[in-house]
């Protein structure tokens, strides 16, 4: 038999890696990731990782940061694939993105080396050491934006148009110089009780902003600007109502209609992404997202500011198209995330293994928790219950009782975990 080539020998290797991967546990999977991203050159390791971006949504591993990423993370959750942008989106087209990095970075002159080396290494979920770069680095940025012409290697860098490059500078000025507000509002979002003062203070600082631009694309680009930075806060903080409320207290207090249109543009583009991701086979939507999602339909159904007659059959209607997403999903999570696995666990199973596990049968109370809100209590319960039969009866009997207890526990609760231990004392 012929020996096989350099390039089959590659070949064959990738297969290999993308079995593992495959299998991978989650966080074997965030050490993948982690290792690609701090490659200088990525090359074959993106097509690596592709397949599993699915995973990826889900999970949303820290990534580490270099200093053109950094540069445009506030705006994270509206930055989109060139072909699905449009000008009157409330997004940015991920096109755009290298060249705006190319022209802040030449703004920055001398600065840009010391900014990439303080950036570089740092991660996306380090939020304050992000804050503290942001303050030095996003409104540095923030003023040049909304203030500079269309650059001459613009349209042969991306296909877009002068106007395009206003209707996404400017906004994205205003998001840039709203960033370092926004993180540090997002580790009060879970405990504070009124987070509508910071909430009216990042609006005022915003229409402030918007007015110091120069005419005439103040005037035709403030609503959309500021509904760019409500749907990214939408996106990212875990309650929609209290954005709601604050937003249309705001609107009340200023006199102006730019606020509260605003505000509706968000809500109406963040239900557009909703059942969007919906419509796409095989794109589940993160826990977070769901979570978030079931608290702006909450929003929109029960009697508040963003409660309008015209709305209440699209929030309804999406609440039975995510009802019926949790359902099929929870199936799906349980049977791949964790049946599939316990029959391979015996008494040297790794801690590494059991923690993925745990992880994964605590996802499931979670999806279980956001599921409830939004259908029959009555299927999950039943579901659950048959998760744990099942996972007794997939189980290998030399694996570790304490492990399966510990499981049955995470899913039923104490009692159905001490019923394990006592029957394997038994």
């Amino acid at each position: 038999m012929e020996a096989l080539s350099a390039s089959q020998q590659h070949r064959h290797a990738l297969r290999e890696l993308h079995g593992h991967l495959a299998i991978a546990g989650d966080g074997k999977l965030r050490e993948i990731v982690a290792l690609v991203d701090s490659m200088p050159e990525r090359g074959a390791a993106d097509s690596l990782i592709a397949p599993l971006r699915v995973r990826l949504t889900q999970l949303r591993p820290p990534r580490r940061l270099s200093l053109n990423r950094f540069l445009f993370l506030p705006a994270d959750p509206v930055i989109v694939p060139a072909l699905h942008w449009r000008r009157s989106a409330l997004a940015f087209p991920r096109s755009a993105l290298g060249c705006l990095a190319r022209v802040l970075r030449a703004e920055f002159g001398r600065d840009d080396a010391s900014f990439a080396e303080a950036v570089d290494g740092v991660m996306s979920d380090d939020q304050a050491r992000i804050v503290q770069l942001g303050r030095m680095i996003w409104h540095r940025a923030a003023d040049f934006l909304a203030q500079t012409h269309v650059p001459p290697e613009w349209a042969g860098m991306t296909g877009l148009s002068a106007q395009d490059f206003i209707a996404i500078a400017r906004p994205l000025a205003v998001l840039l110089d709203a960033g370092v507000a926004m993180e540090q509002m997002m580790p009060l979002a879970s405990h504070l009780d009124d987070l509508a003062p910071p909430l009216r203070t990042s609006l005022a600082q915003a229409l402030s902003f918007v007015a110091q631009m120069p005419p005439p694309e103040n005037a035709a680009l403030s609503g959309r600007s500021i509904a760019i930075m409500l749907a990214v806060l939408l996106a990212r903080l875990p309650e929609a109502e209290a954005l709601l409320i604050a937003a249309s207290d705001f609107a009340a207090r200023q006199g102006g209609p730019v606020i509260r249109l605003a505000a509706d543009g968000a809500v109406d583009a963040t239900l557009d992404q909703a059942e969007s991701r919906l419509a796409l086979p095989d794109s589940p939507i993160s826990l977070p997202d769901l979570t978030r999602a079931a608290t702006l339909i909450r929003a929109l159904e029960d009697p508040g500011p963003a409660c309008r007659p015209s709305r209440k059959p699209r929030a309804a209607a999406l609440r039975r198209a995510l009802d019926v997403h949790c359902r099929d999903r929870f199936q799906v999570d349980l049977a791949s995330n964790l049946l599939r696995h316990i029959a391979q666990l015996d008494a040297a199973t790794p801690d590494a293994v059991m923690a993925d596990l745990e992880a994964a049968a605590l996802d499931l109370r979670r999806l279980e928790g956001v599921g409830r809100t939004l259908g029959v209590a009555s299927h999950y319960e039943r579901a659950l219950a048959e998760a744990g039969q099942a996972l007794l009866k997939l189980a290998n009997p030399d694996a570790r009782r304490v492990d399966l207890a510990r499981l049955s526990e995470i899913l039923l609760g104490p009692e159905a975990g001490l019923a394990v231990l006592d029957a394997g004392a038994g």
